[in-house]
């Protein structure tokens, strides 16, 4: 039975849940690629910076996994200097396979939410990243058992930091009962925005300043002191 001071946990889903670098950093040099030979870009360096794609790497705050799917496409237009939408979403339900394979879920998130779910805890997932993928990833790893709530940002229309993003949940739960674990700004922001508190996964301190709570690795949060006391 749950008996700490919190009722609703909400999960971010690329890097809390997701390991970002062995699912994303592939798939989106493989896109990338493409995109440069669709559009004769010759500025591919440059780009995947810009999208946060450091060598084997990703930026947590980058566009690619701070931003939502419109602020990538948004990067894409600038630099194709044409509405590459369409060839984006394309591009992307032709390559569903290849970000299956590669979708890797993080070591301890599965034994995680199995306890918090047992201890009777509300679940959500709370993602920028568009359905299809979601779902994709839920599937994969048997996660949907574990969720009350899924929540994208194509679904929802509005940016992840923006308090109407969790709406649906905050109107029914005290926000004194709601907190949010994830691993970037944009969790902290949505966090703050919507008077809930947070927890941030992993080593940046300027994160870890900011979030209510801290942990290096997922499997630590169930020790922290408010789901313990």
């Amino acid at each position: 039975m749950n008996q700490s001071n919190i009722d609703v946990v909400l999960f971010d889903k690329d890097g809390t849940l997701l390991d970002m670098n062995k699912t994303w950093v592939p798939y989106i040099r493989a896109l990338i690629q493409d995109f440069s030979e669709a559009y004769g870009i010759d500025q591919i360096d440059e780009l995947l910076f810009e999208l946060g794609i450091h060598e084997q790497d990703i930026d947590l705050n980058g566009v690619s996994m701070s931003g939502s799917t419109s602020d990538v496409i948004r990067v894409l237009n600038r630099y194709a200097k044409a509405d590459v939408a369409h060839w984006f979403n394309t591009y992307n339900t032709d390559h569903k396979e290849d970000l299956y394979h590669s979708m890797t879920v993080v070591d301890d998130a599965k034994n995680v939410l199995n306890k918090m779910k047992n201890a009777g805890f509300v679940l959500g997932l709370v993602t920028n990243d568009q359905q299809y993928s979601t779902q994709m990833f839920v599937d994969k790893f048997n996660l949907s058992k574990y969720f009350d709530y899924i929540i994208c940002s194509d679904e929802k229309g509005s940016n992840k930091s923006d308090k109407q993003f969790i709406e649906p949940i905050t109107s029914l739960y005290h926000s004194d009962r709601i907190i949010i674990v994830g691993d970037s700004m944009k969790d902290i922001e949505l966090a703050q925005n919507s008077n809930v508190r947070s927890i941030i996964i992993g080593d940046n301190v300027h994160l870890q300043e900011a979030a209510d709570y801290y942990v290096d690795r997922i499997g630590q949060i169930m020790k922290l002191s408010i789901f313990t006391e």
